[in-house]
């Protein structure tokens, strides 16, 4: 079904962006283990997806590659820094 794999996409997308988030915030209080984004993420969509194990695959996949994925945006130039992402962004909403 690609609706529900379109949706499994994006649950495991959103976890994977709130862990890269809480871990560069480097806060104590916001550490979370990855497994407990992923059941909470996924319990949210449960009536919606029947391929939990599709996300799970993602999100642990994409973390496992982690190192060879960033090596090859590097190597490809895509790769930018989240602070010149934000400049730009705030740059594209400034008001004249």
């Amino acid at each position: 079904m690609a609706s529900n794999r379109h949706l499994c996409r994006i649950i495991a997308l959103q976890t994977l962006y709130e862990n890269d988030f809480r871990n560069s915030l480097e806060l104590k209080e916001l550490e979370t283990d990855i497994d407990e984004i992923l059941e909470r993420n996924i319990a949210v969509y449960k009536d919606a997806i029947d391929e939990a194990d599709f996300v799970s695959d993602l999100v642990k996949g994409t973390l496992k590659n982690q190192d060879k994925i960033d090596e090859e945006e590097i190597k490809s130039g895509k790769l930018r820094s989240r602070m010149q992402d934000m400049i730009d962004n705030i740059n594209n909403l400034s008001i004249p």
